[in-house]
């Protein structure tokens, strides 16, 4: 079974659950675990996003289905490739799964999370705001990981930086490359952000 393949059943079952899974799931997830260096950053990405999602799954028999020992030892290992940028540089899509995955295993550590924030900064200065798809992908990804930035709390001024100064470079605001819809998800999180900087600052008593 190659890494594509283990990747995708993954992805399937953490989509839609099938009968006896619970026996394959444990092979699938230890496969990726001991072959790590034969995934591609995309497989290994899509493989991890299945796992944590079936870990949070609210059916005993999908949870269940993955040692503890095991789910602990596949969400180090990605963070242990983010945290000494193994990843490469990762396309927008790919960015989306990790700022997804970090949110849904509620990894909060900054270390962690400063390769997504420094990729990000890196694809909105190479696809400032305009028209193209590329732009939209990176315009989609910063509502994305910065939405789950607020989700966590995660101060990462980066990030946070790198999206102001991207809204900063068009005179016409969100309108270009952002619908209603994602303009908002990014203003709120944006101002939820800057609440707690405002906070966190605030003298005490």
């Amino acid at each position: 079974v190659s890494p594509t393949d283990v990747a995708f059943m993954l992805h399937a079952l953490s989509r839609s659950w099938a009968i006896g899974a619970e026996r394959v799931v444990p092979l699938l997830a230890g496969h990726v675990a001991g072959h790590r260096k034969d995934y591609s950053a995309k497989e290994l990405l899509m493989a991890s996003h299945a796992v944590v999602q079936l870990q949070l799954s609210t059916r005993p028999e999908v949870c269940e289905s993955l040692p503890p020992l095991l789910y602990e030892q596949l969400l180090s290992g990605l963070l242990r490739d983010l945290a000494e940028r193994r990843l490469g540089r990762l396309p927008e899509e790919e960015l989306m799964t990790v700022a997804s995955t970090l949110a849904e295993a509620k990894v909060a550590n900054l270390a962690t999370w400063a390769a997504v924030s420094e990729r990000l900064a890196e694809l909105l200065e190479e696809f400032p705001q305009g028209k193209g798809l590329h732009t939209e992908l990176a315009s989609h990804c910063a509502v994305v990981v910065l939405n789950c930035c607020s989700r966590l709390e995660v101060q990462d001024k980066v990030a946070i930086s790198a999206v102001y100064r991207w809204l900063s470079r068009s005179s016409e605001g969100l309108a270009p490359v952002l619908d209603e819809a994602r303009a908002g998800i990014l203003a709120a999180a944006l101002a939820k952000l800057d609440a707690l900087v405002a906070w966190r600052l605030a003298p005490l008593g």
